[in-house]
């Protein structure tokens, strides 16, 4: 609930063309039901595993 209706809000605000996160591997599918696609393999810095996402913003 929250975290979706905070997005969406956000998209109706803005204006960048796109956008990118780093996502914990839990919290993919989360990013996946907001319209966010994998780019990269997992990745790991510092001992932190992220997968990168990103997702188009259409007008």
């Amino acid at each position: 609930g929250i975290g979706r209706r905070l997005f969406d809000a956000f998209i109706e605000e803005t204006s960048v063309p796109e956008m990118t996160v780093n996502s914990s591997t839990y919290a993919v599918p989360f990013y996946k039901s907001l319209g966010f696609e994998q780019v990269q393999e997992p990745q790991i810095t510092n001992g932190l595993k992220y997968v990168p996402m990103k997702r188009e913003i259409k007008e």
